[in-house]
């Protein structure tokens, strides 16, 4: 009876080999056959997150703003100021500048690029000395470095910079002649 008790134990435990074999198989079959499916749609999520709104790229800009000090804040605006004149965006540029201060100096656009054009190199660097606040007024002591200049003809343009922050991300600036 040992003999026949030891058969019946190996057949059940065969069977059981055979059926974790069946739902093993299983598995593999259905999770290899949904891959492809599952990256198409991983990638259409990422492509759905790379491409963000306007709205959604101006609420994270805000976001980062209200983390930075005033000083920080009115470097980073004075840097998407200098940015759209490197990337020539004049119009852009132009649209930043305190109303009052564009109706005295720089009627038109076509005025505002020309001085633009003659004053400022091609490629800026910004050097920051110092940060006033005015009431509601940041002024802040910059250094305009041409570095295309070479080492021993170093072009600088020191300039002040007024800005007039209504809100995050909302500011006007003007500038000493």
């Amino acid at each position: 009876m040992k003999k026949k008790d030891e058969r019946t134990y190996t057949i059940i435990l065969a069977i059981i080999a055979c059926v974790l074999m069946v739902i093993n198989i299983s598995i593999y079959i259905n999770q290899n056959k949904y891959i492809p499916q599952q990256k198409s749609s991983e990638n259409t999520t990422v492509q759905k997150a790379t491409i963000k709104t306007e709205e959604e790229k101006e609420a994270e800009e805000i976001a980062t703003l209200k983390t930075l000090g005033e000083r920080d804040r009115m470097e980073r605006y004075f840097g998407k100021y200098i940015g759209y004149i490197e990337e020539e965006e004049y119009e852009k540029a132009y649209n930043l500048l305190y109303e009052e201060f564009k109706q005295n100096y720089f009627k038109t656009l076509d005025d505002y690029v020309k001085y633009i054009k003659e004053t400022y190199p091609e490629m800026i660097s910004v050097e920051y000395t110092n940060i006033e606040r005015q009431g509601q007024y940041y002024v802040l002591f910059v250094d305009i470095v041409d570095l295309m200049a070479t080492s021993g003809n170093e072009n600088k343009i020191s300039q002040n910079i007024v800005i007039y922050e209504t809100d995050y991300n909302e500011f006007y600036i003007s500038f000493s002649l």
